[in-house]
């Protein structure tokens, strides 16, 4: 994004994670960081820095304290000149390159049965989910007669996959 903000002044910039809705009434914030463009124009430790760093900025959501998650920003500030001067960085998505993703289920403890039945008989279904995923689905076997909880697999998922996904 490139902003134009005049110096010194309200400096601040605010970025937003945002879930997309079916719509866009229905979208959601998923958690903010606001920076100070200010502090960083008349820090001279960070002005003399080339190149600039790449920042771990926290998210946060109004209605909690808790952290939502990091957002890794490269903040540039440029005086009119250097930007008219300063073409733009390329940024692009590395080439898509094939994985295997290998998750192993080794056995569970404590689960729950289900109303007033003795026992339980579980198994496993996993399922690669999310944008560009293929939404191949595993399961394991069931083990049968599970009564304390206690059930041992030693299963292994294996899911082929290209990075990055697509966005949508």
């Amino acid at each position: 994004f490139e902003l134009e903000a005049q110096l010194p002044g309200d400096g601040r910039v605010r970025i937003a994670v945002v879930e997309a809705g079916a719509v866009p009434l229905l979208d959601e914030e998923l958690g903010a960081t606001e920076l100070d463009v200010e502090d960083r124009w008349f820090s001279k430790a960070w002005v003399e820095s080339k190149p600039k760093p790449v920042e771990k900025r926290v998210l946060y959501r109004e209605t909690s304290s808790a952290a939502q998650g990091a957002l890794d920003v490269l903040v540039e500030v440029l005086s009119f000149q250097e930007h008219k001067a300063s073409p733009y960085k390329q940024i692009s998505l590395p080439p898509p390159e094939e994985f295997e993703v290998r998750l192993i289920i080794f056995e569970t403890h404590r689960l729950r049965k289900l109303g007033i039945i003795r026992n339980t008989d579980p198994y496993f279904r996993c399922r690669l989910v999310g944008h560009g995923a293929t939404g191949q689905s595993q399961e394991t076997d069931v083990h049968w007669g599970v009564l304390d909880g206690t059930a041992l697999y030693n299963w292994r998922f294996i899911f082929r996959l290209t990075l990055p996904l697509s966005s949508r």
